[in-house]
C-alpha cells in the first residue's frame, strides 16, 4: 500500500495525500499520547518564551478554560491531550516565571550611599 502512495504523481490531489499521509502517521502513533507529553511541554514553554511580552491575564484564563476543556473532550478524541498539553506548557512557564520574580523598585531612589 506504501509503494502505490509514493508512485503516484505528486500533482494528484496534494491536499488529499497529505491528509492520508497525517491520517497513516497519526493511526501509526494511537496510543502513544503518554509518549509525545513532554515534548508538548516543551513546546508550550518554548512558546512562552518566543513570545514578545508577558501575556495578561485574561489571555492566561482563557488558556486554562480552553486547556481544561481540551483535558476533557480528550477522553472521547485521543488527539485533544497534545494540545492541550501545549497550553498546559505555557501555563506552567507563566507560574515558574511569576513565582520566582524578584522584587523591583518602583520609583527613582536617587543617588544612595551603603557602607559595610
Amino acid at each position: 500500500m506504501a509503494a502505490e502512495v509514493w508512485d503516484a504523481p505528486l500533482v494528484a490531489n496534494p491536499p488529499g495525500r497529505i491528509a492520508g499521509f497525517v491520517a497513516g502517521a497519526s493511526e501509526a502513533q494511537a496510543g502513544r499520547t503518554f509518549l509525545w507529553a513532554p515534548v508538548a511541554l516543551i513546546l508550550g514553554i518554548g512558546w512562552y518564551f518566543a513570545l514578545a511580552a508577558e501575556p495578561g491575564w485574561p489571555l492566561l484564563a482563557l488558556a486554562a478554560v480552553l486547556a481544561a476543556i481540551l483535558i476533557w473532550y480528550s477522553r472521547s478524541w485521543p488527539g485533544l491531550a497534545l494540545p492541550a498539553l501545549v497550553l498546559v506548557g505555557l501555563l506552567l512557564a507563566t507560574a515558574r516565571t511569576a513565582w520566582v520574580t524578584a522584587p523591583t523598585l518602583r520609583s527613582v531612589t536617587g543617588e544612595v550611599l551603603v557602607t559595610g
